[in-house]
């Protein structure tokens, strides 16, 4: 019974998924996605994302890290969107990773916004899949296995929040080696404001 109970809540927590990522790529078409940006401090959000990531790990064989440099500013953010970033790209770590760790990195970059990195030790994504990431329903043909685990929305997604944010998001992978997700956003004006 625990183990169908287990599948049932799996499937259901997957449903959900499914229904929340086509409702969120609807308001982005038709325009009525709207953030609600704020000053945030980067580590205590990241601290309170990393908890929730902990519940997204298929195996005790991998570590959740977390490096943040120490003059980091306040990011010019919408605090939920950010998070759901964040889960999105911990979530598709988690299901190509093994073992190992899957590590997010921040700091400000040269250009003055804050850059996020999550990266992981797992499979890796194919050289020709690269350009096709951030596609909407795009799932790697590399390993079919894997792909039913994902709607093929979520990337797609952080893509649109990013750039919504006015950030940049990317991708660099090896196969057998990880990847890295890497993404800006603005940093807070003295007032407050982007």
């Amino acid at each position: 019974q625990d183990e169908w109970i287990g599948r049932s809540l799996a499937a259901t927590q997957q449903v959900l998924r499914l229904v929340n990522d086509i409702f969120d790529l609807s308001k982005i078409e038709q325009g009525n996605l709207e953030l609600f940006q704020e000053a945030i401090e980067v580590q205590p959000l990241l601290e309170q994302t990393l908890a929730i990531a902990e519940g997204l790990k298929r195996n005790d064989k991998v570590r959740l890290e977390m490096d943040i440099a120490t003059d980091i500013p306040n990011i010019w953010a919408d605090r939920d969107r950010l998070q759901q970033i964040l889960v999105n790209l911990f979530s598709n770590a988690f299901k190509f990773t093994e073992e190992g760790a899957v590590t997010v990195q921040s700091k400000l970059d040269p250009l003055g916004q804050v850059l996020f990195k999550v990266m992981d030790t797992g499979s890796g994504i194919p050289e020709e899949d690269l350009p096709k990431v951030f596609d909407r329903f795009h799932q790697s043909k590399s390993n079919p296995t894997l792909r039913k685990r994902g709607t093929g929305l979520g990337l797609a997604i952080c893509k649109e929040l990013v750039e919504r944010h006015g950030g940049e998001i990317w991708v660099e992978s090896k196969v057998g080696v990880g990847t890295t997700f890497f993404f800006t956003l603005p940093v807070a004006n003295n007032n407050g404001q982007h």
